[in-house]
């Protein structure tokens, strides 16, 4: 079993390790199933090892142990190359210094995942990158990656946004969603937009709408004449079922103290017609008014909403700016062209 120091040397059978197979090098670092971190691939199984100067890491069948270190050293701590940088994988669980430059676990960690998504990105893409700017994922757990040389990779693009996982690519897509659904609303189709409507936000609206309409109609029939009934209110009253008949043609009964109870019922009738009320409000004044309503109070459910888009859409229609489609790279991490 491979060990901390021993010397290997690669397995060159597709030619992916050319120009690093004609020499040997020493183990510095060893992942397990059992102990490993951003790079293992769980799938695959088996030892995962880093050597110093070595640029890639190696499963078992991709080498041969050319010598083993019989005295046991104090592991892969010592094993920095002389360039002074450290293993590509770590899994210690303490500080430690490399070339006198003291790092934290989850800082290596996190530029870990970094550098494995970049090799890996350039293996895929046939292209060499470096670390460009996006700061709008910059909280998101994103990397953003530049062509060195502005040649085009072999899929056509030039730039990328890299996320550790599509955990992180989809919270950043929701994120973005989110964004656009609040300050650019026009870039969604509006009948879709529509059909994401807050419920109880809309409600809240139209019930205001609705009750200052409602109230001006009664007010307003209260001085109209009924050939039955003291006066139109009245009518209406009876007919809804909130005075008897009796009530209705008694000269002396206080109608005014019902209009809050007439008020309340039309209007729930009118929120009950769909939509928090937005149903009845488009079929009596017109659709593209009520789109209005929508639009000037935000009446969309932006959660909903994200969610939706993404099962429709999907994550990469909304950060390939380039082709509409990710790129998943070995590690788990995933890429999308913006340029």
């Amino acid at each position: 079993m491979v060990k901390i120091g021993d010397t290997i040397k690669i397995h060159n059978t597709d030619g992916q390790y050319t120009k690093w197979a004609n020499r040997t090098w020493t183990v510095s670092h060893i992942e397990t199933p059992e102990k490993h971190g951003y790079g293992y691939d769980t799938g695959v199984g088996g030892n995962l090892i880093s050597c110093n100067g070595l640029p890639v890491s190696l499963y078992d069948w991709e080498y041969d142990i050319v010598s083993s270190k019989k005295k046991k050293g104090k592991g892969w701590k010592e094993a920095a190359d002389v360039s002074g940088k450290a293993p590509r994988h770590k899994a210690a669980a303490t500080r430690r210094k490399v070339a006198g430059v003291s790092k934290a676990p989850q800082v290596r960690k996190e530029k870990d995942w970094k550098k494995v998504a970049k090799k890996e990105l350039e293996r895929e893409l046939g292209v060499k990158t470096k670390t460009g700017s996006y700061e709008y994922y910059e909280d998101l757990d994103a990397i953003a990656l530049k062509s060195k040389t502005g040649k085009k990779a072999n899929n056509g693009e030039r730039e990328w946004i890299v996320f550790k996982n599509q955990e992180s690519a989809d919270e950043a897509a929701k994120h973005k969603i989110r964004d656009d659904l609040e300050t650019e609303p026009s870039l969604f189709s509006q009948d879709w937009l529509l059909s994401q409507i807050d419920d109880e936000k809309a409600e809240r609206v139209f019930r205001e709408i609705y009750n200052e309409w409602n109230r001006s109609y009664a007010t307003d029939i209260k001085d109209e004449s009924s050939n039955e009934y003291t006066n139109r209110l009245a009518e209406e009253l009876v007919e809804r079922g909130l005075i008897s008949e009796e009530e209705g043609k008694d000269e002396k009964f206080d109608i005014e103290n019902k209009i809050d109870e007439m008020v309340e019922k039309m209007t729930q009738s009118q929120i009950d017609e769909g939509n928090g009320g937005f149903e009845h409000y488009k079929g009596n004044i017109g659709n593209d008014e009520a789109k209005k309503i929508i639009m000037d109070n935000n009446l969309i459910d932006i959660d909903k909403a994200a969610e939706n888009a993404i099962d429709v859409d999907g994550v990469a229609h909304f950060l390939d700016g380039y082709d509409g489609s990710g790129v998943d790279l070995p590690s788990g991490a995933v890429a999308y062209g913006t340029n």
